[in-house]
């Protein structure tokens, strides 16, 4: 068969039935966002120390692109008490002096920065990360309990521009570690 448009002539294979013969390849968005330099990872070294407080938060500065969570891992380093960790969502944060900064890694090998927006952890004794308002929407919960365990959630989790992330300890002192993957669309 062929194809005539835009000034050229094409052609392409049909089978016997005369349905087109086609060649597709099929990658993710976020691989697309990876190869485009918009996808990242931000490690959680975070230590909880005065009760219920958020071990991190990420807050989704680009101007237009959804931040989207892909996946978050968090095992815990030091255990001391069984403890629940909340995935929240529409909490309003604003910066203060609380936290420290996280810059995320750029998983594309060359490429370095382009995360857009705030991203802190809880990392020393003192420094909760306590300017949240509005109400919170739990998005997922995992509980810790003296069994060593790593909790790893492929979740999907939409974060329009301007909105907040937040991984949010129930109240008890421990130190954790982990990651959370996320990319732009």
């Amino acid at each position: 068969m062929e194809l005539f448009g835009w000034g050229r002539k094409n052609t392409a294979d049909v089978n016997k039935k005369g349905q087109l013969l086609t060649y597709t390849e099929v990658f993710s968005t976020e691989y697309d966002a990876a190869h485009d330099g918009d996808s990242f990872t931000m490690d959680i070294d975070a230590k909880s120390v005065n009760g219920a407080e958020h071990l991190c938060v990420l807050k989704n500065g680009h101007s237009t692109n959804e931040m989207v969570i892909s996946s978050v891992t968090l095992w815990m380093d030091a255990y001391k008490k069984t403890t629940f960790i909340e995935a929240r969502l529409n909490e309003t944060f604003s910066y203060l002096a609380e936290g420290t900064k996280v810059v995320p890694t750029n998983v594309s090998a060359g490429k370095v920065g382009g995360a857009q927006g705030d991203f802190y952890v809880i990392a020393a004794a003192g420094t909760d990360i306590t300017t949240f308002a509005g109400t919170a929407v739990i998005a997922g919960r995992f509980i810790f309990t003296t069994t060593p365990i790593k909790w790893t959630k492929v979740s999907g989790w939409h974060i329009p521009p301007g909105q907040v992330f937040s991984l949010y300890n129930n109240g008890q002192d421990n130190i954790y570690s982990g990651y959370i993957s996320f990319y732009y669309k």
